[in-house]
């Protein structure tokens, strides 16, 4: 059966008009901000026993007045796409933005961005193209947006600003040239998505330990996964020889310790990237193929190779939806602005 999560009374269904929205899959503790990004009637649904019948028989003559239904990430059911396509409507997923706030998503905290995605697919699937790996591949930079990205890069790395904005480690270590394996939570999509080749983060991490004997090896747990095990399938502390620097931050502070970067298919190994070290992919990540990384795939979007400012444009301006405390649109600008207490 077909669940209302939030209005809980069926005649809330009479008020659905063409503003209307309908949200798949989203936690409740998303619900607040997501109507107030979106506005108009937000209609939010549980997923899990839904079928297509059950929610015919709920809008009844109304569905026709709906243009846009969301799923965050991939909790829909599996009818519901192709559901959509049938009858016209506009399916888009989400997932939060690039940069997305001065905390972690597991402790609820609201994402200063999203990114929407119309192409029924997400940026982190290597199964089908979505929006943003077709704004990378038809992507032709001029001078003035080259130095826009160039600028925002450089505003990036100089305040060490990251996905989470997590302080910076103070664990110091006197090791050089050292591999860093970065870990991931095993749960999450975009390793199940991705093609990867190793799905857990002891098998990348024993892997790259076997690769590289009597090379100094640093391994980096995912923050959200530090202290849960709920989300572990494996156990890369098991792995002689490796130095797990097992705390809440990132390591950008330490960078030139650093020689290349291993991960299936973190948004850190971008990260590091457009920081200038050697990345590693173990996946098709959105960020592995265009010539730029290592990687343990082919791929015929090398023949485009495009740039690390290219990636940088479409995935971090182009691609997400940035709104500042209101709810209201706001630019990169503004949202670092915010990150840095400039502006609210």
């Amino acid at each position: 059966m077909l669940f209302l999560q939030k209005n809980k009374s069926v005649k809330a269904l009479n008020k659905i008009d063409s503003s209307s929205n309908i949200f798949f899959g989203f936690s409740e503790w998303k619900h607040d901000f997501i109507k107030k990004i979106f506005g108009g009637n937000c209609y939010f649904f549980t997923t899990k026993d839904a079928n297509s019948s059950d929610f015919l028989r709920l809008f009844e003559e109304k569905i026709t007045l709906i243009n846009n239904i969301y799923v965050w990430s991939y909790n829909d059911p599996y009818w519901l796409f192709s559901f959509c396509l049938s009858l016209g409507k506009n399916f888009c997923r989400i997932e939060d933005g690039f940069i997305r706030s001065n905390s972690l998503g597991a402790k609820k905290s609201i994402p200063k961005s999203l990114v929407i995605d119309n192409s029924g697919t997400m940026y982190f699937d290597a199964a089908r193209e979505s929006q943003l790996h077709n704004l990378i591949r038809n992507l032709s930079l001029d001078e003035e947006k080259t130095t826009e990205a160039k600028n925002y890069i450089d505003r990036i790395i100089k305040n060490n600003i990251s996905k989470y904005n997590l302080p910076n480690s103070e664990h110091s270590y006197s090791i050089k040239n050292a591999i860093l394996v970065i870990g991931q939570n095993e749960n999450d999509m975009s390793i199940a998505k991705s093609g990867a080749i190793f799905t857990t983060n002891e098998t990348l991490l024993r892997y790259v330990a076997s690769k590289n004997v009597g090379r100094d090896i640093i391994y980096k747990p995912h923050p959200d996964t530090i202290n849960n095990d709920a989300s572990r399938r494996s156990y890369p502390e098991k792995v002689d020889g490796v130095l797990i620097i097992n705390d809440l931050h990132y390591l950008f502070d330490n960078i030139s310790n650093i020689n290349e970067v291993h991960t299936i298919s973190s948004l850190l190994g971008f990260e590091f990237l457009f920081r200038g070290l050697k990345v590693y992919c173990y996946s098709r990540t959105w960020y592995s193929g265009w010539g730029l990384t290592k990687d343990t795939y082919s791929s015929e979007d090398t023949i485009y190779k495009k740039t690390v400012i290219e990636l940088f444009y479409c995935a971090y301006i182009l691609y997400p939806f940035y709104y500042n405390s209101t709810f209201q649109p706001v630019t990169i600008e503004n949202t670092l602005n915010s990150l840095l207490g400039y502006d609210s």
